[in-house]
């Protein structure tokens, strides 16, 4: 069995190089350690939560076309409340606790 859903949330985990390769379609990772999303990049991903922000994580986010949900939100919508790095939006866009 392949794993395609993985709930990390609220947990002390700091690092996602483990999951590179894997095909996940669904991550939480919000209210984490996790500061590198790298690992993430050419994964099937279509939902992800995350404590995002946006000068370090917008990038490899970004190049995750398959992403269809981020943070509860529809990715286009994320995406333009998120702004670019440097932009004058807020800078974390990250789900109410």
């Amino acid at each position: 069995m392949r794993l395609t859903v993985l709930s990390v949330d609220n947990t002390p985990v700091a690092d996602l190089k483990p999951l590179a390769g894997t095909p996940l379609t669904v991550l939480w990772c919000d209210r984490t350690k996790v500061t590198d999303y790298s690992p993430l990049r050419g994964m099937p991903l279509t939902e992800l939560r995350c404590d995002f922000d946006r000068d370090r994580d917008y990038e490899v986010l970004h190049s995750i076309r398959t992403l269809t949900k981020i943070n509860d939100t529809m990715a286009a919508m994320f995406w333009m409340t998120a702004g670019q790095p440097g932009g004058a939006t807020a800078k974390r866009s990250k789900k109410t606790q």
